[in-house]
């Protein structure tokens, strides 16, 4: 499943959870300003006088500036000279390998969500971010492994359930990717999200019978109404490869949501399920 689809068919999923500030492999747009917070940080990564600690602390404050404001290539570059400090610094293969899965370049990060999984093998929010990235990549076998051990180690976590959840329907694991999100968003927003699933996969009858139990549940749910209005038109065909047309997806989600629905937003940070951006780095 390519990014690209991934991300539109989120938006139409009942999600719960604060919202992930990673956007996966949908790199963000060109940032237009540099921001003088860097540069000062810049200036003072280039003092001599700073020992090797300090300078992959100022490091690490330059790149989290580049990064927050959409410059990713040029944030994994000052990243990689904070290991030249600290070669063995905890937490920044984590955000390189968010960063190289935005730009696409997905063997670099799975390199590195791979070196963040050994570094912290007991933190949940890493096993999940590797989980999603790999979910997104059409890797369900290791995606769901790596979700397992994240709810191994925590336990009910609605993130890693709804992330599980997806990659579980990804595999045509219906069944299962149901009791998972009813766990999290309840029967009726569960088999909204279920029904977008099963678009997605061409299985587009199946699809409205999953809508409809879901509308007879609780017809005040949005997103089962923008799929609805989807799938109603003439665009929606029982055939995977065309399920989901990007176009008329996003005119949908414009005219339903209008951009106002947190979970549904048009701003991918705000309507994608899966990664916790704020890891400590140690």
């Amino acid at each position: 499943m390519c990014s690209r689809t991934v991300g539109l068919f989120c938006t139409f999923l009942f999600l719960v959870g604060t919202g992930c500030q990673y956007v996966g492999l949908n790199k963000k747009g060109s940032p237009t300003v540099f921001p003088e917070s860097v540069l000062r940080a810049k200036s003072r990564i280039a003092s001599a006088s700073l020992t090797s600690g300090e300078s992959a602390a100022a490091c690490i404050a330059t790149a989290e500036e580049l990064e927050n404001n959409g410059w990713d290539k040029e944030a994994i570059t000052v990243y990689e000279r904070a290991l030249s400090f600290e070669p063995n610094r905890k937490g920044i293969s984590l955000r390189l390998a968010r960063l190289h899965a935005r730009v696409g370049d997905a063997d670099s990060a799975r390199e590195l969500f791979q070196k963040a999984v050994t570094e912290s093998p007991k933190d949940a929010r890493v096993h999940n971010d590797f989980g999603y990235f790999l979910y997104e990549l059409g890797d369900l076998s290791s995606a769901e492994s790596q979700l397992r051990r994240a709810l191994r180690l925590k336990p009910g976590d609605q993130r890693c359930q709804t992330n599980l959840a997806l990659t579980l329907a990804a595999a045509g694991r219906f069944d299962e990717s149901l009791k998972l999100f009813e766990k999290t968003v309840g029967p009726a927003a569960a088999r909204s999200n279920l029904a977008v699933v099963l678009a997605q996969a061409g299985k587009v009858r199946e699809s409205r019978l999953m809508l409809a139990e879901s509308q007879a549940l609780d017809p005040t749910i949005i997103q089962a109404k923008a799929a609805e209005s989807w799938l109603a038109g003439p665009r929606a065909t029982d055939d995977a490869e065309q399920s989901i047309q990007p176009a008329s997806f996003d005119k949908k989600v414009e005219e339903w949501l209008d951009g106002t629905a947190v979970e549904g937003s048009a701003d991918p940070a705000k309507r994608s399920p899966s990664i916790e951006q704020d890891l400590p780095v140690e």
